[in-house]
């Protein structure tokens, strides 16, 4: 009975010891907000630059941020995995004179000064970006 409670003992001793000069657990799992999508339609059938010219009307138009462009989808997702801001992310593929673009956009506003807001907020975190606007339908690609 006295080596068993020995024995319990010195677990405890050593568990406790383990508790305090051991490193903490430093959680690397991605927060919810960090979540992006990738248009597929537009890596088959990428859009064409010169087809989101923007409409002659206003109320055809929405405002989006648009943090980057790339040249490769792995750069852009990467960049968007980093992004902590509460609002959609998407990762479009574009091209011009040939050449493939990515871009990260974010958000989905509805006038110029909400866009604004959402760019000084994502400036406080550290990422630069342009308000852009887009029509909200592209034209065919």
């Amino acid at each position: 009975m006295r080596k068993t409670i020995i024995i319990y003992f010195n677990i405890l001793l050593v568990g406790i010891i383990l508790v305090l000069y051991l490193p903490t657990h430093i959680n690397t799992k991605q927060p919810d907000n960090a979540v992006y999508t990738v248009d597929s339609d537009s890596l088959s059938a990428p859009y064409s630059l010169s087809s989101m010219n923007l409409p002659s009307s206003e109320k055809d138009v929405e405002y989006t941020l648009r943090v980057g462009l790339y040249r490769e989808l792995r750069q852009a997702t990467n960049k968007a995995q980093s992004i902590r801001f509460n609002a959609p992310l998407q990762v479009i593929k574009a091209t011009d004179n040939q050449k493939e673009w990515f871009f990260i956009l974010v958000g989905r506003y509805s006038s110029e000064v909400f866009a604004e807001q959402a760019k000084q907020q994502l400036q406080n975190n550290g990422v630069s970006s342009t308000v852009s606007a887009w029509p909200t339908k592209p034209n065919d690609r």
